[in-house]
């Protein structure tokens, strides 16, 4: 399993042995939009999220969700209202565990961006530091990556 989880971040779909253990890094994007008015101008509350996971034997057993919520008006960004980075699930506990730190959001041009850092651990010995991130724009768009470091 140190192979697997060393793949998240290498490419966006890698499999392992002939196709039983799957790393999916691929983009899995949920938005969440809803409108409402201030003052006689349209602001829309949007969530975008993006989700990794790995499969064994076509079961997720594990996955990663990052979601930065922003609020906007078809021109900028405005606010950004909430982000985290979660594990979605996780059913190689306790065995393998993980840890994030450095989680941060921010605006950029007509983006909202979100990051943090997930470490992977095997029996306590850390393995694998990848940036897990998630984006959204003022049209609505959403996207990830996932990066080693």
């Amino acid at each position: 399993m140190r192979d697997v989880f060393k793949a998240l971040g290498d490419s966006e779909k890698e499999t392992f042995l002939g196709g039983d253990i799957v790393v999916d890094n691929s983009i899995d994007k949920l938005l969440d939009k809803r409108d409402y008015t201030i003052s006689s101008s349209s602001i829309e509350l949007t969530t975008a999220t993006y989700k990794r996971w790995v499969e064994v034997f076509g079961i997720t057993v594990f996955e990663t969700t990052s979601w930065v919520k922003y609020e906007h008006d078809n021109y900028s960004i405005l606010n950004i209202v909430g982000y985290d980075h979660v594990v979605s699930r996780n059913l190689l506990a306790p065995a393998w565990s993980y840890s994030w730190s450095g989680k941060t959001a921010w605006i950029f041009g007509d983006k909202a961006y979100s990051t943090a850092d997930l470490t992977m651990i095997d029996l306590g010995i850390p393995i694998q530091t990848v940036q897990v991130g998630v984006w959204g724009d003022i049209y609505n768009n959403a996207g990830g990556w996932v990066n080693k470091l």
